[in-house]
């Protein structure tokens, strides 16, 4: 049985829906959650715990989200690549 870390039992929310359809939800601890509707207002401290689950699977998840599960550099990253056709 998994533990909860403290966290509710019973969470209804989209935005909970959506962070505990993580793989890495139970033993998780980064403060700061690309699938998190607040993500933005969550602050993360130097040497605190940072995300651990995948690109592809963050997007897969976040796809609801207006960063789609992206970091700001990953966004930005994507935005140069679209914008230059591709090219590297």
């Amino acid at each position: 049985m998994a533990h909860d870390y403290g966290r509710p039992s019973i969470m209804t929310s989209v935005n909970d829906q959506r962070m505990m359809g993580c793989p890495k939800w139970y033993r998780c601890f980064a403060p700061v959650c690309p699938l998190d509707e607040n993500m933005a207002e969550c602050k993360q401290l130097k040497g605190e715990t940072r995300c651990r689950l995948g690109r592809d699977e963050r997007m897969e998840l976040g796809a609801g989200l207006p960063w789609g599960g992206l970091w700001p550099k990953e966004i930005a990253a994507k935005k140069r690549w679209e914008e230059t056709g591709g090219i590297a």
